[in-house]
């Protein structure tokens, strides 16, 4: 239906996102040929990846969408995760280093404890990512979401996190006033939130859940988390931008 609706159509490669949706160079070639001002990457594919962002900034062309510094710092969960744990804020337990051997990634998990997360660094909406259960089927399911990871996002690099089992699903959503260029205030008011949602369920895994929440980029922003129903914790889960 959104072609039938365009002003104008270009096919931009074939049916392989490789090929096409994940080409920015050619996107932007259309752009620049079309008389294009912006593009709006969709969803998935390029639309948080942070090198084509950034491409589009150098070409002139508005990217719809956050920042390229939110994509890179929250758009790469092992980047976003490391950026939590420097400011004190409590992540899921798991594995986010550059060694993507299989050698490491099996020896991590079963640091970690199975069940195990196995988890793109990029992109979203469930692709890339599954559960090894046991170490047996671990490298099955590691292999499996790299393929997924890498059809649509075209990258593979992967992260381990301990599964949360049973966990409950809780959101917060941040809208900074205009014109807030820094992050205390912004801190202040998440932990005011968290506090009442704290006395609201009477969950003593809200306690201290955000502490400096000063390294996101300032924008609409819902900050999503997973409450172990076994375990007295919280976790940042991840950021979502709007």
């Amino acid at each position: 239906m959104h072609v039938a609706m365009a002003d104008e159509a270009v096919r931009i490669g074939p049916a392989a996102s490789q090929q096409s949706y994940l080409r920015g160079d050619t996107i932007l070639k259309v752009a620049a040929e079309t008389g294009s001002d912006a593009v709006h990457p969709g969803y998935g594919f390029l639309s948080e990846n942070v090198e084509f962002a950034n491409l589009c900034q150098e070409k002139g062309v508005i990217f719809v969408g956050p920042p390229s510094t939110a994509i890179r710092d929250m758009g790469i969960k092992s980047t976003s995760k490391m950026i939590m744990e420097a400011a004190n804020v409590p992540v899921i337990h798991g594995y986010h280093g550059e060694d993507q051997s299989l050698d490491t990634l099996k020896a991590e998990a079963d640091k970690i404890g199975f069940p195990v997360m196995i988890k793109a660094v990029r992109g979203g909406g469930g692709k890339g990512m599954r559960i090894a259960m046991t170490a047996g089927e671990f490298e099955a399911q590691l292999e499996s979401a790299k393929r997924e990871a890498m059809k649509s996002f075209g990258d593979e690099v992967m992260l381990l996190e301990k599964f949360v089992v049973d966990p409950r699903h809780v959101e917060v959503q941040d809208v900074p006033k205009p014109g807030f260029h820094c992050l205390p205030q912004r801190a202040a008011l998440l932990k005011s939130v968290l506090n009442f949602l704290k006395k609201a369920i009477q969950d003593p895994a809200f306690h201290d859940s955000i502490r400096h929440v000063k390294h996101i980029s300032v924008m609409p922003s819902t900050i999503l988390f997973l409450l172990a129903t076994d375990v007295v914790t919280d976790y940042v889960f991840q950021v979502e931008y709007q």
